[in-house]
């Protein structure tokens, strides 16, 4: 188990380096749309950074087993009940927009749509898990594990275009 800590710590480290010199190099990028490309995979690299503290933190047991009462909250659950609201406009303004565009403007829009799909799907499971009380992340994490799984399926299409 210390090796596999140890390798998520290196990489960790790898991701947090990749987003700061990709930083660094996005600031010379004149083009919206190369700057539009830098900035998802800073993005992605400080996801990744925040995944790899999760798994440390499950593999050394640290991990809650239970969604804290927090989550449970009324208030909290509306919110997550509003973005996921959010993002369905969010998916049906892009998908209207997207046969007005073409070539890598198309495959950006792709891009986001792929994304904010994945984003809703997750959150309308997790809101539905919420709502019902559902206190046990292990529900949570087996929908989370099917998601992902249908969410990067090998053999898709690349994003971009040429």
């Amino acid at each position: 188990m210390p090796e596999i800590l140890q390798t998520l710590r290196e990489q960790r480290k790898f991701e947090e380096r990749n987003a700061a010199g990709l930083k660094q190099v996005q600031g010379k990028a004149e083009s919206p749309f190369l700057w539009a490309i830098l900035e998802m995979i800073i993005m992605d690299s400080t996801k990744h950074k925040a995944v790899c503290d999760a798994i440390m933190e499950m593999t050394e047991g640290q991990g809650d087993a239970a969604i804290p009462e927090s989550m449970l909250e009324e208030r909290t659950v509306n919110k997550l009940r509003e973005h996921v609201t959010l993002e369905a406009d969010m998916l049906c303004r892009l998908e209207a927009i997207k046969p007005q565009v073409s070539g890598n403007a198309q495959a950006l829009i792709d891009y986001m749509l792929e994304e904010e799909q994945m984003h809703h799907t997750v959150l309308l499971g997790l809101t539905k898990l919420l709502d019902v009380g559902e206190a046990s992340m292990e529900r949570y994490y087996a929908l989370a594990d099917t998601l992902m799984n249908l969410a990067h399926q090998p053999g898709k299409a690349p994003r971009t275009k040429s």
